[in-house]
């Protein structure tokens, strides 16, 4: 339905824009420790939200969705609050119709990437099943801690790779491709071989068969960065 559904989704994702801006400025600035940081902190914060309406207040898809609606309006109002000092508005800038032309296909390829992620818990919801349905949303959630650090590795070394890629330094490129893959596959199998323990731990047992669900969302996050690291090469 549009209410509350569909307006959470679409609302979402504005109220990120403005950390992608300042996870960008790190990269260009080559701050890479802030910009681990600041990904690692803003994500682990969704991830609890979400865990925390899903599985203790039971409020199925509509925590889901809610947590990090909510999340990035707080972190939205934080990076607002604390960059307000630097945030200027200029009337007058006659690029305005340049950069909403050049953006325009970005944000619709964003927010179609956002829905057909969400495709499998609309699917399961669809089916009356709460119970897998709730099993596979907390297994998904607790196995994005891994997309997280992949993400923040990727960020951290966006800026080398790019630079390789311009200049055509394709060993560079391959060394850089190859650490990063090294890095995220033992951080993957790390979590494959506790996953188990921690999520009896993190759910006090109520949830052990999300398991399977965790683990597979894992090793989603090593086969992303390797199709991110063929991608650069194909580019």
């Amino acid at each position: 339905p549009i209410l509350p559904y569909l307006a959470l989704s679409v609302f979402t994702i504005p109220l990120s824009g403005l950390l992608s801006l300042k996870l960008s400025r790190f990269r260009i600035e080559k701050q890479f420790k802030m910009g681990f940081i600041y990904s690692v902190t803003t994500g682990v914060f969704i991830l609890v939200v979400t865990l925390l309406f899903v599985a203790l207040f039971k409020w199925g898809a509509f925590g889901k969705l809610l947590a990090p609606f909510i999340c990035n309006i707080v972190i939205f109002s934080w990076l607002l609050y604390t960059s307000r000092d630097i945030i200027k508005i200029s009337i007058a800038n006659t690029k305005y119709r340049q950069i909403l032309k050049f953006c325009f296909p970005l944000v619709l390829g964003a927010m179609l990437e956002y829905f057909s992620s969400g495709y499998t818990t609309t699917y399961l919801e669809s089916l009356g099943d709460m119970t897998t349905y709730g099993v596979y949303v907390v297994g998904v959630s607790i196995g994005a801690y891994i997309t997280i650090f992949s993400s923040s590795i990727s960020g951290v070394i966006q800026a080398d790779v790019f630079e390789a890629t311009v200049n055509q330094n394709w060993r560079r490129l391959i060394l850089i491709s190859l650490g990063e893959i090294l890095v995220v596959g033992v951080i993957v199998g790390c979590f494959i071989f506790i996953a188990p323990y921690a999520i009896h731990l993190l759910t006090a047992g109520r949830y052990d068969d999300s398991t399977i669900y965790a683990q597979i969302s894992s090793i989603a996050a090593l086969s992303t960065t390797i199709f991110y690291r063929l991608n650069d090469f194909a580019i």
